[in-house]
């Protein structure tokens, strides 16, 4: 068995990215997608799997609610940065 490692996860991550885009090409620019691809991959290289087990699963609860709207996001709740001017997470920049 190989040794689990980060990049292997960023990889599906990435590859849902592609996906999505492939799908709404129209709502997320070419200029997004790779934006959003490297700031996930930093993330994944930094923080490794605890980025994609504990911080986007709890960013997902958070909007899922807010979609709802049992609770307004707020990015100081979520232990996160924040955008400027707004209490909404800057989570992937």
């Amino acid at each position: 068995m190989g040794t689990n490692n980060s990049l292997d996860e960023f990889e599906v991550i990435a590859a849902l990215i592609h996906d999505v885009y492939a799908m709404f090409g129209d709502a997320i620019s070419i200029t997004q997608r790779v934006l959003t691809i490297e700031k996930v991959r930093k993330r994944c290289t930094a923080e490794g799997i605890s980025f994609l087990a504990k911080t986007l699963p709890k960013l997902g609860k958070a909007f899922d609610k807010a979609l709802l709207g049992t609770t307004m996001m707020n990015a100081a709740d979520l232990r996160l940065k924040s955008q400027v001017g707004s209490k909404l997470p800057r989570l992937l920049g």
